[in-house]
């Protein structure tokens, strides 16, 4: 038969033994040690000079004296010296000079809240979690605080397609988002009922470039100076629109990238110019051939400026010009031969051809065509 028992090592009254009361007492101070276990520190290695009888301690690091080599146990003061107990897993201790709970998990005294929730399939603050919200806290305010340093709060998805995201709610009903919602760009979303949701902002992943409330071309879309400039250049391509009230205008004829519409008021173009100098606001035209990156001379009848007219017939705008100005080369343009003519034109009643009215050309003034009668 053994002489104690397996657990905490409480000696067992044998038969016929002597002094059976010594053995008893040995039995219930080691209980005495160990149920409810709370100790004055973990953190002391060396032993109080003048401890009171019944003080337990959870031994610090590298202790000394009668402690040696028992960091980690549990060490009582008894009459006449010191009781040291070795742990099991499992057990609990109330530290005092923390006030917090350690568990030891058989090498070492750990928090024991923080080893009980890791991990936990639900928790609850005040509320009730489940599987969807694995997580639930009721209450006015949340703190996240740093721990003596950065603190971050991460919201992690699987896969570039998933959410990773914010959401408000009005009654638990959406409200607004931002996060990756369904990609990696960032956005940040709104909706009146938690159902229709409107796309108030997107930054480009790749790019870091913002767009707000759709792209810049649209009637009432804004972009950031920095998305406008990164996407287009500093010289806008594609149609520029500019409307003077929301409506829908008709297309442009081939060729028009920059439109100006109104609609129920008069349509006008201001250039101001404010200067101490004699120049004014300049509206200012420009022809080569070639391209833009290596231009050449102009030839023979090029327009360097053409100031049109087009209007609106029985079914749609006319197919052409119906009168306007246009500036025109004479010749082959050098560097020093650069001869141009002035002339104005207008499409006669009951018809849709035009014909040049005036012309200003090497310093004569017509009537009509080149042909025509000088003044």
């Amino acid at each position: 038969m053994a002489d104690q028992t397996l657990t905490l090592n409480l000696p067992y009254i044998m038969p016929s033994q002597a002094q059976k009361h010594v053995t008893h007492n040995q039995a219930l101070e080691i209980l005495d040690a160990v149920v409810q276990l709370a100790v004055l520190s973990r953190t002391v290695p060396d032993p109080p000079v003048a401890p009171e009888e019944g003080d337990r301690y959870i031994v610090g690091a590298a202790p000394t004296g009668a402690w040696s080599g028992h960091a980690g146990k549990l060490a009582v003061s008894r009459l006449g010296g010191w009781a040291v107990i070795a742990p099991l897993a499992g057990w609990i201790a109330w530290i005092g000079d923390e006030e917090t709970l350690a568990v030891f998990d058989g090498s070492d005294w750990v928090d024991a809240v923080a080893a009980g929730l890791n991990p936990a399939p639900l928790v609850g603050v005040n509320a009730t979690a489940n599987a969807a919200n694995r997580l639930a806290v009721a209450s006015p305010a949340s703190l996240f605080s740093h721990d003596g340093g950065d603190h971050r709060l991460k919201i992690n998805k699987a896969a570039a397609g998933d959410t990773a995201s914010v959401l408000f709610q009005t009654g638990f009903s959406g409200r607004a988002e931002f996060g990756l919602a369904g990609e990696d760009d960032f956005s940040v979303k709104v909706s009146p009922d938690g159902s229709a949701w409107v796309e108030a902002l997107v930054v480009d992943a790749a790019t870091g470039l913002a767009t707000v409330a759709g792209d810049p071309t649209d009637d009432l879309g804004i972009a950031t100076k920095r998305y406008a400039l990164a996407r287009q250049g500093d010289t806008m391509t594609g149609t520029l629109k500019v409307h003077g009230v929301s409506h829908v205008p008709q297309s442009g004829p081939s060729g028009t990238f920059v439109h100006f519409s109104n609609e129920g008021t008069t349509t006008r173009i201001l250039y101001d110019n404010y200067s101490s100098s004699a120049g004014g606001a300049n509206v200012t035209f420009r022809k080569a051939r070639g391209t833009g990156a290596s231009p050449s001379a102009i030839a023979t009848g090029d327009q360097l400026l053409n100031l049109a007219a087009f209007g609106y017939g029985g079914t749609a705008y006319s197919a052409g010009t119906r009168g306007g100005f246009v500036v025109a080369a004479t010749q082959a343009w050098t560097d020093t031969a650069q001869g141009t003519e002035m002339y104005f034109f207008a499409c006669t009643a009951g018809g849709t051809a035009n014909l040049t009215m005036l012309r200003l050309v090497d310093g004569h003034v017509r009537l009509g065509d080149s042909a025509g009668v000088d003044l």
